[in-house]
């Protein structure tokens, strides 16, 4: 209970003492920052594992943008040499005008169940993982 206080006690402080406009002028240029022109976007794709011979297979959004794209993305990946092992990828510029970059994460297997030991779904939580790699990945 007492760090709560203290927590609400400090807070109250720091809105009392601190200058708004500033805090407030330094918000504004962050958010006017996202409609410069210099910032590009980016996309992430997820990327199945090889199974028995086949190629990796892209998510059904990955294969929307394949399609897009005129199957660039997916001879990409096979000229990778893309496993499809979790949480692995590439990060590949300038193949269409409004994504810029496009991470193609890969995902492990298709299949991934609900795995009773951990009281997990592995498919959900590779997604999971994937996609803060792919996120991650863009941003440096």
């Amino acid at each position: 209970m007492t760090s709560i206080r203290m927590t609400n006690w400090l807070g109250r402080s720091f809105l009392r003492y601190a200058n708004v406009a500033q805090i407030s002028g330094i918000q504004s240029r962050f958010l006017a920052s996202h409609d410069d022109s210099r910032v590009a976007k980016g996309l992430v794709i997820g990327v199945y594992q090889k199974e028995r011979g086949k190629d990796p297979k892209l998510t059904p959004s990955g294969e929307k943008f394949d399609d897009r794209v005129e199957d660039k993305m997916t001879e990409l990946v096979k000229e990778c040499n893309t496993t499809g092992a979790l949480g692995k990828g590439k990060v590949i510029n300038n193949i269409d005008q409004e994504y810029k970059s496009i991470a193609a994460i890969e995902l492990g297997h298709e299949a991934g169940g609900f795995n009773n030991l951990k009281m997990i779904d592995e498919c959900v939580e590779n997604i999971r993982v994937a996609s803060g790699v792919g996120a991650r990945s863009l941003q440096m």
